[in-house]
């Protein structure tokens, strides 16, 4: 039988690092419970606040977030909310430690979590469902079929949870129940695939959208607003199998569009922002080397509504890496090139194996996180620097946030 290369680009992040593989079996649960439970600290702001994780003393936007090889990140935020992930079906969550950089890009210092969608195992018809039920009306239902066979394979899956978040505090300001907290989350996701002896194909099209209130002033009967956030993201592979060279083509797009309203001012500002990336890796296996190399490229539109302007960059980026496995030593050599920040960053890996329940691994690397997207007023001619311009804004939105007028 032939054998055919099945390496991806993350796994040559693991060599001399901690991987924590996440089984999902089936649990009908999101990303932020899921994490929690399994030792990753997720920052939860508030009980229908966005969750975001964090790792190894990194705040949120230093952690990268893929979704089948693209990065999940938002370029105006900076970092992924993780309520807008749907896991349940067949998916594979791991966690690898590190900054890795080197192989995605900006983003990484803390670690890089990767959630990916697969085919069923076995061939034939396959259905599966789930409920949860709990506290503040808490609940959650998602629900999935699929049909495979020899040569490919379609899936769907749905997913819906929502809370009244109605809890008791006590404070300085008294005890009172905790109004305008209600969370509520909608998604559904399709999958298709086909291959043969030298070809696979995936495509993968998911659409997300929660709403969520931002509780009331403690004291008061005033509500601090609402926020809502809609997603789209698609991706299609192609992956050239060898016994020698794997080539795995990747092209997707996500669209964001944020939307808050302040109850003080009674304003309403909204951000969007379509980030399309396109992937090529080459892997060569070549004895006791090994080899992947390609280029990334990624396209961003971010228009604000408040401060004006639509902001278009482009990210070109190239990266090589080779890892060199010989009885008990393994060593691992990578580099990426920002050709827009022309910035390189890159790690150096190295594991020692004598024993088969103890190893020691040792790796530094460099890592960078991008700035988000500025307003097209920073970068104007005529106008004041970006970071006088950044700082003015975010005085006005604290002065938002506490209930005050420009």
């Amino acid at each position: 039988d032939t054998a055919f290369i099945l390496a991806k680009r993350l796994d040559f992040a693991k060599l001399g690092r901690s991987i924590l593989h996440i089984p999902l079996q089936n649990q009908v649960t999101g990303l932020n419970t899921l994490l929690a439970a399994k030792g990753v600290f997720v920052r939860q702001y508030g009980p229908a606040g966005s969750g975001s994780v964090s790792r190894r003393g990194a705040d949120p936007s230093q952690i990268q977030v893929l979704w089948n090889g693209m990065v999940l990140n938002s370029p105006m935020l900076g970092q992924a909310d993780l309520s807008l992930v749907q896991l349940f079906g067949n998916a594979d969550v791991s966690f690898t430690e590190g900054c890795n950089s080197s192989f995605y890009g900006s983003g990484s210092v803390g670690g890089t979590l990767n959630v990916s969608h697969r085919a069923p195992l076995a061939v034939g018809a396959e259905w599966k469902g789930g409920i949860s039920y709990g506290s503040f009306n808490q609940y959650t239902a998602m629900g999935e079929v699929a049909q495979k066979t020899q040569h490919g394979f379609i899936s769907a899956a749905i997913c819906r949870s929502a809370a009244e978040n109605k809890y008791r505090y006590a404070g300085e300001y008294g005890r009172g129940i905790m109004n305008n907290a209600a969370f509520g989350y909608s998604g559904g996701r399709l999958s298709a695939g086909f291959n043969n002896k030298k070809w696979d194909v995936t495509a993968h099209a998911e659409i997300q959208g929660n709403e969520r209130g931002l509780g009331s002033v403690p004291g008061t009967t005033m509500n601090n607003g609402w926020q809502k956030d809609r997603n789209a993201r698609a991706v299609a592979e192609t992956v050239y199998k060898g016994s020698r060279v794997r080539w795995v083509n990747r092209l997707g797009s996500i669209a964001d569009e944020f939307i808050y309203h302040n109850d003080f001012t009674h304003t309403r500002d909204s951000s969007r922002s379509l980030n399309t990336q396109m992937q090529s890796e080459l892997y060569l296996n070549a004895g006791a080397v090994q080899w992947v190399t390609g280029f990334d490229y990624s396209h961003t539109v971010g228009w604000v509504k408040t401060y004006g302007g639509k902001q278009v960059l482009q990210f070109p980026a190239q990266f090589l890496s080779a890892a060199i496995i010989k009885g008990t030593l393994s060593l691992l050599g990578n580099f990426r090139w920002e050709w827009r920040e022309r910035i390189p960053s890159g790690s150096f890996s190295l594991e020692y194996k004598k024993w088969n329940n103890v190893s020691l691994r040792w790796n530094a690397g460099t890592s960078f996180r991008r700035t988000t997207m500025f307003c097209s007023c920073c970068t104007a001619p005529g106008h004041a620097s970006p970071h006088k311009i950044c700082l003015l804004l975010a005085v006005i939105d604290l002065a938002r946030a506490g209930g005050l007028t420009e």
